[in-house]
């Protein structure tokens, strides 16, 4: 039987705060916030500040979390669903020009 198992991405700063590339997460389905909160437990504050969570709420304006290729709202973590098989990126936000 497979696992039920989540990619996650980690990209720029994210990687050298969790020391690697990828990792599986064994996972139900879950909200994307229970997901961020498995990962924060594991690699501690410097990954939420590097999210940009503040009071445990995350803002979207340092980082970009991506589920299968969609860039989700920071408002939007707790409804998000993430199911076996999807692939979680965290990655820095890119600051626009003008």
């Amino acid at each position: 039987m497979a696992e039920a198992r989540v990619e996650v991405e980690f990209v720029g700063h994210f990687r050298e705060v969790c020391g690697c590339r990828s990792l599986s997460l064994e996972v139900g389905e879950a909200s994307l916030l229970d997901l961020v909160r498995e990962v924060l437990d594991r690699f501690g504050e410097a990954f939420g500040r590097g999210l940009g969570l503040e009071d445990g709420r995350y803002d979207g304006e340092r980082a970009t979390v991506i589920v299968n290729g969609t860039v989700v709202e920071g408002s939007k973590l707790k409804e998000k669903t993430v199911k076996p098989g999807d692939r979680v990126v965290f990655a820095p936000s890119l600051a626009g020009g003008g």
